[in-house]
């Protein structure tokens, strides 16, 4: 009871004069319980409306950093060192990410412990460093050595919760984060003065990936100017292909529309030919469905967790120079 206690006293929002003082002490003896603070753990994640410290997170680059004590003794190869390191260290950490934000101090932290129990055996010798870590974060088929780069994981775990909040799925904390700020839309995004650090980090995760999700489906209410119902990207980045004339800023596709077809008449006064073929190519539903955002290269089978790392490490979604993999899967004939 006293964690569940913890997250909603917090939230009676109880001013600091005496009368209130004397509630919560009364509260507490009848309870017999102890007033908690923020931030708190809960199922192992920190709870807190505010900016999480450093501190708190410490412990957990004191954890990777006693599990790789206890290996440096056991004298491993460098292939044992890189496999340890990538399938053990680097997944201590996943739960967190995919929880809140780790700040960069201690990803890097724990990034620097992983690079020197690769390249030294002990902690007495001076690690050198034969490869740059940028190459040793490549995939094998790549040519690296398939190390995780933690801040890219931090990303890629945390755009699964952002796409979860721009598709509005049915979840307790999406229906509370769109009651509080509203809806999220990944084009259009309302700046707020006061929100608190989890929505702070939707919203720069959120910034991240727009230019690699795109709508399933368009609908009468998306807005002309700023929903990409036509590009990847919304006609307000492209003003060369409206007429400036009109005053677009309100207007919502429905008023482009005429009984369930494109009003031929308006489209040809607002875009140019060639925009206008596209968009008698164009469909859309007339009926009331929930809209929805999808990664725009796919999965390809894996995780959509896996496919946003992929696709954000290559930075522009298409896969690196395939020559190592197929190297590496030549068959050599056995020896005359």
């Amino acid at each position: 009871m006293a964690p569940l206690w913890r997250l909603s006293l917090p939230a009676a929002k109880l001013d600091d004069s005496l009368a209130d003082r004397r509630v919560k002490a009364s509260i507490l003896s009848i309870l017999k319980l102890s007033q908690g603070s923020f931030p708190f753990r809960y199922l192992g994640c920190w709870i807190s409306p505010y900016r999480i410290p450093m501190c708190k997170f410490k412990p957990l680059v004191d954890k990777v950093d006693s599990r790789l004590a206890q290996w440096k003794s056991l004298s491993l190869s460098m292939a044992g060192r890189i496999t340890l390191a990538n399938s053990v260290v680097m997944s201590m950490p996943a739960y967190t990410l995919n929880t809140c934000a780790i700040p960069d101090t201690i990803l890097d932290g724990i990034t620097r412990s992983v690079r020197k129990f690769i390249w030294s055996s002990n902690d007495k010798d001076k690690a050198l460093y034969l490869i740059n870590w940028r190459t040793v974060i490549e995939p094998k088929s790549e040519g690296g050595l398939g190390i995780r780069d933690l801040k890219m994981m931090r990303t890629s775990l945390l755009a699964k919760h952002a796409l979860e909040l721009i598709n509005r799925r049915d979840k307790t904390w999406v229906y509370l984060m769109e009651d509080k700020y509203g809806k999220l839309c990944p084009w259009n995004i309302t700046d707020h003065t006061n929100i608190s650090w989890t929505y702070r980090t939707m919203i720069k995760v959120t910034k991240v990936i727009t230019p690699y999700i795109a709508p399933l489906n368009i609908h009468m209410c998306d807005s002309i100017l700023h929903f990409p119902w036509l590009f990847d990207t919304p006609i307000c980045f492209k003003p060369t292909f409206i007429n400036i004339d009109y005053d677009l800023s309100g207007m919502q596709l429905r008023n482009i529309t005429d009984e369930g077809k494109w009003d031929q008449a308006i489209i040809d006064n607002l875009f140019p030919l060639e925009v206008n073929e596209l968009i008698r190519e164009k469909k859309f539903s007339s009926e009331e469905i929930q809209e929805k955002w999808v990664w725009t290269s796919g999965t390809g089978g894996a995780t959509l967790t896996s496919a946003i790392y992929d696709t954000l490490r290559t930075k522009t979604g298409e896969r690196a120079w395939m020559g190592w993999k197929k190297t590496l899967e030549t068959t050599c004939g056995p020896k005359g």
